[in-house]
């Protein structure tokens, strides 16, 4: 209620009126944050920016909070157009921040959202089909951007860590929690800089030799992070990085060692949310190289993919569940035009994949398209054969864009 948003951010401006010398801009921003309200979040920015009214020292600190709550904004707003109104705030407002806070203490923070938002950035470009040969250079220097800002974090956030000593004893709970905290920042920069080469990869066509080599480039530096922290959260997401990057060679051998390294992740113990999501994604990628050309495993697809179903229905609706249900109808689809398969059982294929796609169609993102182009190709298949492409599943709730 926009109403009652406006009122609230009035009685936090008397409060805490700007004409305080230190009103605490980050505490209301972080609060609000926390608890979900960012809406309230950005009218309370966009009432501080219209005071202008703040010493050059709570500036920064403005600047800093508020292009965090832009990029948070960026990851929860659904409407496409407000996130890319959300995302170029956001990467305004730290580069204003880093201009003159290099030096900050939180400097590595913004350094490592910046990078993130531009690899992301990167990310959606290379994404592109019809990427041309000038758009892909373009991706390119946005990536080598992200890179330089993620090595400027990795290195504040590798000397901050190299300042606590290597053993804490147990009974300084607080001080092992701080160094965790900045060791698990210094991991993420680590991956994230790797994914740079990684991406980078995919704006070269499939195959080609600079795409193979900054691939196997790629395929090294998570390695050598997986070695370094292989029992930590970080360490196992390097290894499924890993994965993909010789999954994305493109060929029968890199499909094998990637199917093993998936097979590994699978297989790793641990119930916490991390770990769950880990073997959630080793499963999506597994699944695409199980219906590659390489393997062509529908069968194995479609089993693993409702066992999942099955016993995940709590996340089928994410987007790793999504793009799992769209590796099922895939397979659905694939095996029915087999050539050994018989008609009814062809048939029966295809109604079945018609099923499991159309509750795709609901949804928002790439697999809303796929869905919809493969219920086209089915239904005059079925419709020839007498057979019936009524949806027989109502719809699910609707889902955020594919990533």
């Amino acid at each position: 209620m926009p109403g009652l948003r406006c009122g609230v951010v009035i009685l936090i401006a008397l409060v805490v009126s700007p004409a305080r010398a230190e009103e605490p801009v980050a505490e209301f921003l972080q609060g609000l944050r926390q608890r979900g309200e960012i809406e309230l979040a950005m009218d309370y920015i966009q009432f501080c920016r219209s005071s202008n009214s703040f010493s050059p020292e709570l500036q920064q600190v403005f600047l800093l909070e508020s292009g965090i709550t832009f990029s948070q904004a960026s990851t929860l707003a659904v409407d496409s157009e407000l996130q890319t109104r959300y995302r170029d705030e956001a990467r305004t407002t730290l580069r204003a921040f880093l201009k003159t806070g290099r030096d900050h203490p939180r400097a590595a923070q913004a350094q490592y959202i910046l990078g993130q938002l531009l690899l992301q950035d990167g990310t959606l470009g290379v994404s592109d089909p019809t990427l041309t040969m000038n758009r892909q250079e373009l991706v390119r220097m946005v990536i080598e951007e992200s890179r330089g800002y993620l090595r400027q974090s990795r290195d504040r956030y590798h000397e901050l860590w190299s300042q606590y000593p290597a053993y804490i004893p147990e009974e300084d709970a607080d001080l092992r929690a701080v160094k965790r905290t900045v060791e698990e920042a210094y991991i993420r920069t680590q991956l994230d800089l790797a994914q740079c080469t990684y991406w980078e990869a995919q704006t070269y066509p499939a195959g080609s030799e600079e795409s193979r080599r900054l691939c196997a480039q790629a395929g090294f530096e998570f390695e050598a992070i997986h070695q370094r922290y292989r029992s930590q959260a970080g360490g196992l997401l390097a290894r499924l990085w890993q994965a993909r990057c010789f999954q994305q060679q493109g060929d029968a051998q890199g499909i094998r060692i990637a199917l093993g390294i998936y097979a590994e992740i699978l297989e790793h113990h641990g119930d916490s949310p991390t770990i769950q999501d880990l073997r959630d994604r080793a499963l999506k990628f597994r699944l695409a190289c199980l219906n590659s050309e390489y393997r062509k495993d529908y069968q194995l697809v479609i089993q693993e993919a409702e066992e999942w179903l099955e016993t995940a229905a709590d996340r089928s609706i994410s987007l790793l569940g999504l793009s799992i249900q769209w590796e099922l109808c895939s397979a659905l689809e694939s095996k029915a035009h087999l050539p050994d398969i018989r008609e009814e059982e062809r048939l029966d294929y295809l109604q079945k994949a018609n099923a499991k796609a159309y509750p795709l169609t609901w949804t928002r993102g790439i697999y809303a398209k796929r869905a919809a182009a493969l219920m086209e190709r089915v239904k005059p298949i079925l419709l020839a054969a007498g057979r019936s492409t009524d949806p027989v599943l109502p719809p699910p709730v609707e889902s955020s864009p594919d990533f």
